[in-house]
């Protein structure tokens, strides 16, 4: 696929405008704003002109353009939502009257495949992990268990705060996707894992206030990184012997499919996962040829 050259001088008029105010008004993240940047810097290289002067008829043309440049249909899918936030502040500020991208339709994305981790292999990573003595092996485990007994994500685990968590009530508070606070319900089990390891193992890791605290970390008030929180992961994995991919989103899938398995409504998961459309909860879940095969086994 060919690559665009790396843009130099100012940004285009009006987007460094339209990025910020994604971050301040609207509440998205930072990340989810620098990428709406790129997508519409890349528009407006292509078009060449004020953004402003754009119709539908040239939105479709370069979505075509990117096409044929062999962009995956996923990411021309998120240039249309970049896109339509664009033209949307622009309409919102008074630049421009019509919005060109209100009618602006984004290309099929197959649903992508779901992985999850089998029971067995639940079972084996988290006995291997409640095996371990030290306290870097400790933590590991109250994190896997915390990610398989929640589905947090791993940006909310990694923000999660002592004053936030309250054991004995088996709940705790984290901040989640562009910023939405939500509550966490705690099952039994991971409430009597994580009050043995903050009595117990969080007093030999770095004062912080977050419930995770990484033993070797340069900064040590600061939250776990991604890549070590990712880490960690892969490496319980690896030492239990589980020959498979291992990521923290994995627990996530795993937590929503283990639900509905277990026979909880799509709504009642859709609260548990902090979705705000039950649209977004499907397609964290599925059903895999085992439970196709015993559904089945259950009419016939």
């Amino acid at each position: 696929m060919p690559r665009r050259p790396p843009r130099t001088g100012p940004p285009p008029p009006h987007v460094a405008a339209f990025a910020d105010a994604l971050v301040d008004v609207a509440g998205y993240s930072p990340k989810t704003a620098a990428n709406y940047r790129l997508y519409v810097t890349g528009f407006c290289d292509w078009w060449g002109r004020d953004p402003a002067e754009a119709t539908t008829a040239d939105l479709r043309a370069y979505l075509a353009a990117e096409a044929r440049r062999g962009i995956a249909p996923a990411t021309r899918q998120s240039i249309v939502h970049g896109l339509r936030a664009f033209f949307a502040h622009l309409t919102a500020e008074g630049v421009i009257d019509d919005d060109p991208a209100a009618s602006l339709a984004a290309p099929r994305v197959p649903p992508p495949y779901t992985d999850i981790y089998r029971p067995a292999e639940v079972e084996r990573i988290l006995g291997h992990l409640a095996g371990l003595t030290d306290v870097r092996g400790h933590q590991r485990h109250a994190i896997v268990a915390t990610l398989r007994y929640t589905g947090m994500r791993a940006s909310e685990l990694r923000h999660l705060e002592l004053a936030r968590l309250d054991l004995e009530a088996r709940r705790g508070e984290v901040v989640g996707k562009n910023g939405r606070h939500r509550v966490l319900v705690l099952p039994v089990a991971l409430a009597g894992i994580l009050a043995g390891f903050l009595a117990e193992v969080r007093p030999h890791l770095p004062a912080s206030r977050y419930v995770f605290a990484h033993p070797g970390a340069v900064a040590p008030q600061a939250p776990y990184t991604l890549r070590s929180l990712y880490d960690e992961v892969v490496r319980a994995g690896r030492d239990a012997g589980v020959a498979t991919s291992h990521r923290p989103h994995k627990w996530r899938h795993t937590y929503a499919t283990e639900l509905l398995r277990a026979g909880l409504d799509l709504h009642t998961v859709q609260r548990l996962l902090g979705h705000r459309n039950v649209t977004a909860t499907v397609r964290y879940t599925h059903l895999d040829d085992d439970d196709l095969r015993s559904r089945l086994d259950t009419v016939w």
